[in-house]
């Protein structure tokens, strides 16, 4: 009976609590709560983000209803901005389609933008507009992803506009883009950390596919270049990994780790390249310099127009893991005046096409502390498998086979200090 009791009595205070509060107006049901001991937030809750998504339709799409807004075909590059600048957060669109740019499309912190593919959706610099696509300065977490771009260098005169160029940006993502015709390189970074290239193309570029400055604690992946001057330069690179590129007749290096003195002016430090195939290279496929503690895995590389790798200047502590080398014009493998080096488990044959090189050129002074251990030689030029000349010392080759040179001692390391076990001659 008392429990009824309670209940009852429960309830009627809920009702009238509700008729009391419903008769209050905000000012009165304030001053009520802090009279009853109650602290009050007296200020205004406000959400300044804006998340959401835009499209935006190329004047040739296929269906201009689902779009917020559409170019004309001229200065498509306004209504990308517009949409853009429109955000603090989220994503614009881009239709299938060929937009024009008569200017630089600036990205914006937080913000996407995404075609539908590429060949899909093409942006291409307009006549004399002399500008980079996209371009990206001091901003944090943003994507590009899905279209081509054409920088139509035959109708431009500024010989230093890239396809996409990234400044003193990090927490960004470029992926699934196409880069062709630019008048210098596709990629362009500088100062940046954590950043991800992935699944691109860059074809007859002037410049390299990838020019990076300073990329710190990156990813480059699936990428290949076409006809560019070179593939990939990394100028004072760290914490970086390379993995799965396809680089074709670059007119000087298929990838460069160095330190340009015009550039950055450090040296680059834990690059891991993985599983590259470079092909026609006009100079050496792979040239070392400034660098330290560098991997070149699972390589294969031929015809290239001077070495296959270089280890050289500056560089040391590189390590060559697998991979095949084959009709370089010079050596497959030089290593010239730098110490701490390995070579390992490597295929080096027909190379010297033009210079008679060997399989592995180890030279001059500061060239110590050398291994090469595991690897196959074989219709060198040069006739040697493994040749150390010009004040190289302490050598180490171990279960190397170079029996097929030509020489009657493939593997001859005179220097003091060095020692060959167990190699096949």
């Amino acid at each position: 009976m008392n429990r009824i009791v309670g209940m009852v009595f429960v309830a009627i205070i809920v009702i009238v609590m509700a008729n009391v509060i419903s008769t209050l107006n905000v000012t009165s049901a304030t001053n009520y709560l802090t009279g009853q001991g109650f602290t009050v937030f007296a200020g205004t809750v406000t959400d300044d983000t804006v998340s959401s998504t835009l499209t935006v339709c190329a004047s040739d799409a296929n269906d201009t209803t689902r779009c917020d807004s559409a170019g004309d075909g001229t200065d498509d590059d306004v209504q990308i901005q517009a949409a853009i600048d429109a955000l603090t957060e989220g994503t614009v669109f881009l239709s299938e389609g060929d937009f024009s740019l008569g200017a630089s499309v600036t990205m914006a912190a937080s913000v996407s933008l995404r075609g539908q593919g590429i060949d899909k959706t093409t942006l291409t610099v307009a006549n004399s507009a002399d500008v980079t696509a996209i371009t990206a300065s001091s901003i944090n977490d943003f994507s590009i992803s899905g279209f081509t771009i054409d920088g139509n260098k035959a109708n431009q005169t500024d010989a230093t506009i890239d396809g996409i160029r990234i400044t003193s940006s990090n927490d960004w993502t470029v992926d699934s883009i196409e880069v062709i015709d630019c008048e210098d390189d596709g990629f362009d970074t500088n100062n940046t950390n954590n950043g991800r290239i992935t699944r691109s193309v860059v074809n007859a570029c002037n410049g390299a596919g990838i020019s990076t400055d300073e990329f710190d604690t990156g990813y480059i992946g699936d990428f290949r270049a076409l006809a560019t001057q070179d593939g990939v330069l990394m100028d004072g690179a760290r914490d970086v990994i390379l993995d799965n590129l396809i680089i074709t007749s670059p007119t000087q290096f298929g990838i460069r780790l160095w330190n340009n003195a015009g550039g950055s002016g450090r040296d680059a430090i834990r690059v891991q390249v993985n599983a590259p195939i470079i092909t026609s290279s006009g100079d050496d496929a792979i040239r070392i310099e400034d660098t330290q503690q560098a991997q070149i895995n699972n390589a294969i590389i031929s015809l290239a127009g001077d070495n296959g790798i270089i280890i050289t200047t500056g560089a040391s502590e590189i390590t060559i893991n697998g991979g095949v080398i084959d009709n370089s014009d010079a050596h497959g493998v030089l290593i010239n005046g730098v110490p701490n080096n390995k070579i390992l488990a490597l295929t080096s044959s027909n190379n010297g096409q033009d210079t008679t090189g060997n399989g592995v050129h180890i030279t001059g002074a500061g060239a110590v502390d050398n291994i090469v251990m595991g690897s196959l030689f074989f219709d060198n030029v040069g006739g040697f498998a493994i040749r150390e000349t010009g004040s190289a010392d302490f050598t180490i080759a171990v279960g190397n086979n170079g029996r097929d040179e030509t020489e009657g001692t493939p593997i001859t390391i005179p220097g003091a200090g060095s020692v060959k076990a167990n190699n096949i001659e």
